[in-house]
C-alpha cells in the first residue's frame, strides 16, 4: 500500500482518518479473498481446513501489523511534510573573509559540515567581504582587503561561485578552497581555486571569466554594501546574524557552540510565534 507524500491535510486528525479508511478498505478486501478461497476449495479433512484457516489467520495478522507499522511511519512523514510546508525559514547571514583564520574555522567546523542538517530551516546567505574597502575608480572599482590583494581575489572568486551556483554546489568548493588555503603564508589563490573547481565539478573558466569582468567587481561591491549596512557596525569577522538582528549571544553560540541546535531553536521559536 503506497501513499503520495505530496498530499497535504488540514490537520493530523484528517490525515489519520484518510489512512485508516485506506487500511480498512484493503483489510476488508483481504478477508473477502481468504474466505472465498476457503469456500471454493474441497479439502479432504476438517483438520486440513482448520490448519489452513489458522495459517491464513496468522498470515493476515502479520500482514495487518506490517501495514500498521508502515502506515504509522508514512502518516508521520506526511504530517511532517505538511507542517514544514507552512513554516518559515530563518535568515542566516554570514559575513566573512577568505583568508581570515576565524572565518575559515567557522566555515570548516560549523557551517559546511552541518549545512545538510539546517538547509530546510535556514535561508543561508554568504557575504565574502569582511573588513575590506572599495572605491570607485572611473567606471570601475578598487578594493583593499584586510589580508591583502590575494584575499580580495579570493573574495571575488567566492562571490562569482555563489552567484553562478546553488549552495549545495558552492559550499563543497568553498570548503575545499578554505581548507587548502588555511595556514599558508603565501597562498596561491588562483591555483587553489582552480584545483578545487576541478575537484567539485565547477567550471573554472566560467568562474574566472566572472572575476575578470565588471560582473565580478559588482558582485564584490554588492557584498561590501550589504556588509557595511549591518547595524550595529561589524567589528569582528566572521559575523553571523539570524533574521537580520545581531546578538552577541547568538554570535558566540554560532562560533563556539552547537550551531545546529542554535538554528533549530531559533527556527522553532519563530514558527511557534507565527502560529499564535
Amino acid at each position: 500500500m503506497q501513499f503520495n507524500a505530496t498530499v497535504h491535510f488540514a490537520s493530523p486528525k484528517k490525515a489519520a482518518t484518510y489512512i485508516n479508511t485506506l487500511l480498512k478498505k484493503n483489510l476488508d478486501q483481504f478477508l473477502f479473498f481468504i474466505s472465498k478461497k476457503l469456500r471454493n476449495r474441497n479439502y479432504k479433512t476438517k483438520m486440513m481446513n482448520h490448519q489452513l484457516f489458522l495459517y491464513s489467520t496468522f498470515s493476515m495478522t502479520i500482514l495487518f501489523i506490517c501495514w500498521s507499522w508502515t502506515t504509522a511511519s508514512e502518516l508521520e512523514q506526511i504530517i511532517n511534510n505538511n507542517d514544514n510546508t507552512n513554516k518559515s525559514k530563518i535568515k542566516v547571514d554570514v559575513y566573512y573573509e577568505t583568508l581570515c583564520p576565524d572565518s575559515i574555522q567557522f566555515l570548516l567546523r560549523q557551517l559546511v559540515p552541518n549545512y545538510d542538517r539546517i538547509k530546510d530551516k535556514a535561508d543561508l546567505r554568504l557575504y565574502p567581504f569582511g573588513k575590506a574597502q572599495f572605491f570607485e575608480s572611473g567606471n570601475s572599482y578598487e578594493f583593499y582587503c584586510q589580508h591583502g590583494p590575494k584575499e580580495c581575489r579570493g573574495n571575488m572568486i567566492h562571490c562569482c561561485v555563489l552567484h553562478q551556483n546553488s549552495y549545495d554546489v558552492s559550499l563543497p568548493f568553498i570548503k575545499c578552497m578554505e581548507k587548502e588555503l588555511y595556514g599558508l603564508r603565501r597562498p596561491d589563490v588562483d591555483f587553489v581555486a582552480q584545483k578545487c573547481a576541478n575537484w567539485t565539478n565547477i567550471d573554472w573558466k566560467h568562474v574566472d571569466d566572472c572575476t575578470t569582468t565588471n560582473l565580478g567587481k559588482q558582485l564584490l561591491v554588492d557584498a561590501g554594501r550589504k556588509t557595511k549596512a549591518v547595524k550595529p557596525k561589524i567589528t569582528f569577522i566572521p559575523t553571523i546574524i539570524l533574521d537580520e538582528k545581531y546578538s552577541e549571544r547568538i554570535q558566540d553560540q554560532a562560533l563556539y557552540g552547537d550551531f545546529v541546535k542554535l538554528i533549530e531553536n531559533h527556527y522553532n521559536k519563530k514558527n511557534e510565534h507565527e502560529t499564535k
